[in-house]
């Protein structure tokens, strides 16, 4: 897996051979640190500066790199891992929301203090392990649980963590399955001493000015900046694949991929379709149409009928520290196949364009006025009501002893209110608009050695561009994403440009879940041999599964009730067998 392996003894005593080799590190030879930048795929993404008895490592990419010089006194020239470096002495734990970009930071002083740290959006992991002088750190648990003083126990409070929903996910405090392991978040850092560890985590969706001109300067600037996001990307990977279904994110990506690639670099296009003998409809028509206007084709893909959705591949379980909370991992298989066939170093991926260039933000009507009204009243009846059941702070069906004593941490979280993420009111700004931090927070590496996953649209300079503006721009002329309409007017068909609806990603999931539900339901004999019962509530599995088998699945919402919970129990059975 990409990101920064490495160990150190901070008291520059020798480090113990064995476990650097456990960790896959080189031979340490007696000294007291080994560190390994790792990105196969990518290697213009390593950066490494030994210098004053220091030794600075970098993984992956810092934007606006000229800016950030400007502002340390250093010339535009200057190496990304000198920046990181000048800027960590500079802004200490608050790093993270000037230096702009995704990336991975190891710091080792000449005292043999550590510094780890995450760009503010997420592209590599760090997880690290602490034994007496020794620092273990590597971007995935299965490396780390190699060390003998670390192992593969699991730890109950980490893994209901994981498994949570967002409220839990975003409180989780480092932990992880493992006992001795903890991660970092996305903008956050980690100082290890003699005094100990401490963390700090910087809030880069930082309060932004108001924007200065008009709407037609709003769009202009948009696009400006969009395609220099993308340009740089391109440029730094070479062949990348442009993820399309013909709607309006996707799209827009596809026309400024075609826009802004290098001349001898090759750009594909894939479309998720549903496969010959599926009567359902898909977005092949209106992918098909932004293709031939961009002068290119795109490519149909769909999942093999072996391809199961109820248990991912042993790649995607194997590289998903923890159990994977995702649905879609069926599209991934075609999709990196793809790929990896035609030599492409990145996919872009459409998502999180809600956020700020596609954000559909409702008009605001009397009628939406007043279910606000109502759901702050809701929420406050039930705030004052007992406590309601913990089963729905999950993702999957766990075992009902362990709902029935959660740890203390869980409960103390979930006691905790949540805040209500909204639109903003017409006459205020975007701000930062709902999901802006969760997007943060994934990673762009879906499992190990794995085409990466570009996501433009969290890109920080375009969250805080969209932040400033009036929240009257999102429906400007009473069209809802007005700023990405205007934005294609001219480039895309008024068909793509306009439309208001689209079709399922993979339009035949929910039929396949019915009728691969009976094999994942025979693998319910092997979970409770293994234990896994211990865990997860495999009486609820094995009835869910006889109806999803019967009826089939009436929603997306209960679809992934299931499916996520057998994932979830065939990672734990993957992960008690390794």
């Amino acid at each position: 897996m990409s990101g920064i392996y490495g160990m150190i003894r901070r008291d520059g005593g020798p480090l113990d051979s064995r476990d650097a080799a456990l960790l896959g590190l080189p031979d340490p030879q007696g000294a007291a640190s080994q560190v390994l930048p790792v990105d196969d795929r990518m290697p213009g993404a390593l950066h490494r500066l030994d210098a004053d008895g220091a030794c600075t490592v970098l993984v992956g990419h810092v934007d606006d790199s000229a800016v950030l010089a400007a502002r340390l006194a250093l010339s535009p020239a200057t190496p990304p891992v000198a920046l990181a470096r000048a800027a960590l002495a500079r802004y200490a734990g608050d790093t993270p929301i000037h230096m702009i970009g995704e990336w991975a930071l190891l710091h080792v002083d000449r005292a043999g203090h550590v510094t780890l740290m995450l760009s503010a959006a997420l592209r590599d992991r760090i997880f690290y392990a602490v034994n007496g002088p020794t620092i273990a750190v590597a971007p995935d648990l299965e490396a780390l649980s190699r060390l003998p003083w670390v192992g593969r126990e699991i730890d109950a409070t980490g893994l209901l963590f994981a498994v949570g929903r967002a409220q839990l996910r975003a409180r989780n405090d480092g932990r992880t399955m493992l006992r001795h392991v903890r991660r970092l978040e996305a903008g956050e850092s980690v100082t290890i001493d003699g005094s100990g560890v401490r963390t700090a985590r910087a809030n880069a969706l930082t309060v932004v000015p108001r924007w200065q001109g008009d709407f037609a300067d709003a769009v202009t600037e948009t696009e400006r900046l969009l395609r220099i996001i993308v340009g740089e990307r391109m440029r730094r990977a070479g062949p990348c694949i442009a993820m399309l279904s013909g709607g309006l994110d996707s799209s827009t990506l596809a026309w400024l991929a075609a826009e802004q690639r290098p001349a001898d670099a090759p750009l594909w296009l894939i479309t998720s379709v549903a496969p010959p003998d599926c009567p359902r409809d898909d977005e092949r028509h209106i992918a098909g149409v932004v293709a031939s206007t961009l002068g290119l084709s795109t490519n149909l893909l769909f999942p093999d009928t072996s391809v199961s959705l109820y248990r991912p591949a042993d790649a995607i379980l194997y590289g998903a520290n923890g159990p994977p909370m995702t649905t879609r991992h069926g599209m991934t298989e075609p999709f990196q196949r793809f790929a990896a066939e035609h030599g492409a170093a990145l996919m872009f991926n459409g998502n999180y364009g809600e956020m700020t260039l596609t954000a559909k933000m409702p008009v605001d009507t009397l009628r939406r006025r007043l279910r606000r009204v109502a759901g702050a009243v809701r929420r406050g009846l039930r705030s004052r009501a007992a406590a309601p059941s913990p089963t729905g702070a999950f993702n999957i069906r766990l075992a009902r002893h362990r709902l029935a004593a959660l740890p203390d941490a869980v409960v103390d979280v979930l006691a905790t209110p949540v805040p209500v993420e909204d639109y903003p009111a017409r006459n205020g700004l975007c701000g930062y608009l709902p999901g802006a931090a969760k997007s943060l927070r994934i990673t762009t590496e879906p499992y190990p050695g794995a085409v990466r996953e570009d996501f433009p649209y969290r890109d920080l300079r375009l969250l805080r561009l969209f932040a400033g503006f009036p929240a009257t721009f999102l429906t400007h002329g009473g069209m809802t994403r007005s700023v990405a309409r205007h934005m294609l007017q001219g480039h895309l068909p008024d068909r793509v440009r306009l439309r208001t609806s689209g079709l399922p990603a993979s339009p035949d999931h929910l039929d396949r879940l019915r009728w691969q539900a009976p094999a994942a339901r025979a693998r319910i004999a092997a979970f409770r041999q293994a234990g896994i019962d211990d865990w997860i509530d495999l009486d609820w599995l094995e009835s869910a599964l006889m109806d999803v088998e019967a009826d089939g699945l009436a929603s997306y919402a209960q679809g992934n009730d299931v499916q996520l919970t057998t994932v979830a129990a065939e990672y734990l059975l993957s992960w008690l067998g390794r």
